[in-house]
């Protein structure tokens, strides 16, 4: 398989795994627990092009970075958290599962996607570093406030942050070193969608198979927050005249939230059914992605 070729046949792939996921349900409860190793991996991979030095550079595109931030912390979260609530047929699991994403920090991913759409790197890399850093606010206040638990009580996001952002972040220092590392990036980014969404629906059979509305209205939500809000914010962008390579990072961070720490996260916070919006999201995130990708060829 060509390298060039894994973004395109990335939705292919996610989409062929929802009946494998069906028919091999034992294979996918032996998948969770591999997902916070393949977070970690992904993660450390990920970051490897990440340099702190970029941080030297905040000054001259501060406004971009905070606008980038901006969109996924106050449109995107928010957007997440109120087709959550509103939707009547969902239960506490699947408005836990859609909590703790709308209180994730934006994907990882997004700096893989801007360079492969042409465009701006920079806001893109120093935007996911400083809501990276941030997240180690936000993130368990949002939570704690949103559940009702006391941050004592949540202890567990603490030592997710740690052990998803930080610890990648210094391996990656050193793994980025390893000549050819970076080539693997790619296929581990691709693979740990597909992994999450193999490990939450063979784990959650028979609540997908009930008849019920509940699923719809996640798919709604899906397509809501993904493909609704990153096309707005492009449109938005592109009628007030912004650079292209900026609109692109703007739509990202409207789309894009991490999935992976999520149903990390989601595993220790609710179990395993908590898993199911967020696996659902995983498709339209991969769809959106070729969507931009036809849109900027």
């Amino acid at each position: 398989m060509g390298r060039d070729r894994l973004p395109i046949l990335t939705p292919i792939l996610i989409l062929a795994i929802i009946p494998i996921s069906f028919l091999t349900p034992r294979g996918a409860r032996i998948a969770l627990d591999l997902i916070p190793i393949a977070l970690v991996l992904m993660m450390t991979l990920s970051m490897g092009g990440i340099q702190l030095r970029n941080l030297l550079h905040l000054r001259r595109i501060l406004r971009p970075v905070l606008i980038s931030i901006s969109i996924n912390l106050f449109f995107l979260t928010p957007l997440i958290l109120i087709l959550a609530y509103i939707m009547p047929d969902l239960s506490l699991s699947h408005r836990l599962g859609f909590a703790i994403m709308a209180a994730s920090p934006p994907a990882i991913a997004v700096v893989g996607y801007t360079k492969i759409l042409r465009g701006d790197l920079r806001i893109s890399i120093l935007s996911n570093l400083l809501a990276y850093i941030m997240a180690f606010l936000y993130t368990p206040l949002l939570i704690s406030w949103l559940t009702g638990r006391s941050l004592a009580a949540i202890s567990e996001i603490g030592t997710a942050l740690l052990l998803y952002i930080v610890v990648p972040l210094l391996l990656s220092r050193a793994v980025s070193r390893i000549k050819g590392i970076q080539n693997l990036t790619r296929p581990v980014v691709i693979s740990l969608p597909i992994l999450i969404l193999y490990a939450a629906l063979g784990s959650n059979v028979n609540e997908i198979f009930i008849p019920s509305l509940a699923l719809l209205e996640i798919l709604v939500i899906g397509l809501s927050r993904t493909f609704i809000s990153g096309s707005l914010v492009y449109y938005i962008s592109l009628r007030r005249k912004i650079p292209s390579e900026r609109v692109i990072v703007y739509s990202l961070f409207a789309s894009y939230k991490n999935l992976g720490f999520a149903a990390a996260l989601g595993l220790v916070l609710g179990g395993p059914a908590t898993l199911i919006p967020i696996a659902i999201c995983v498709p339209f995130e991969s769809l959106y992605f070729a969507a931009n990708l036809r849109r900027s060829s």
